[in-house]
């Protein structure tokens, strides 16, 4: 029996963001995703934790989805 390898767990910071609207679009953007585990934003912090398989997507690409979705990546951290 294989397990699945533990998600890793990023934080983004988006600076950009200011409403709730704008952090539903990166989570509807993100979501679908394979490789991603789960998304959780938090307007007062401006930010977007991701957990996700590390097979099957990174860091760069998930902080490269966020901006192509019109949200701007200030940091990384995790």
């Amino acid at each position: 029996m294989t397990n699945s390898p533990e998600p890793t767990i990023v934080t983004f910071s988006t600076p950009t963001v200011h409403c709730g609207s704008c952090l539903a679009n990166i989570s509807d953007a993100l979501d679908p995703l394979e490789g991603i585990v789960s998304t959780e934003t938090d307007l007062d912090s401006k930010s977007v934790k991701v957990a996700f398989d590390p097979h099957l997507i990174d860091a760069t690409k998930i902080a490269a989805l966020i901006g192509d979705a019109g949200y701007d990546v200030a940091g990384i951290t995790g």
